[in-house]
């Protein structure tokens, strides 16, 4: 993964409010690496271009 240096970096809880899911899924989508992250410490830091890719690629919520 490359990461551009004016890359915007994501928090799990600043990426779980943009993509609108709980911080759990968020974690659950690193482990199952459908999102690459940085760890830096103890905090994941998720660069946008990862946060647009997932967006590209989720399916669209329908209520039955």
């Amino acid at each position: 993964m490359i990461i551009e240096p004016k890359e915007r970096l994501y928090t799990v809880d600043s990426a779980a409010k943009r993509l609108d899911i709980t911080k759990g899924r968020v974690h659950q989508l690193v482990i199952e690496k459908r999102i690459s992250a940085i760890k830096v410490g103890k905090v994941l830091l998720i660069p946008e271009s990862q946060i647009l890719k997932y967006e590209n690629e989720r399916r669209p919520y329908t209520k039955s």
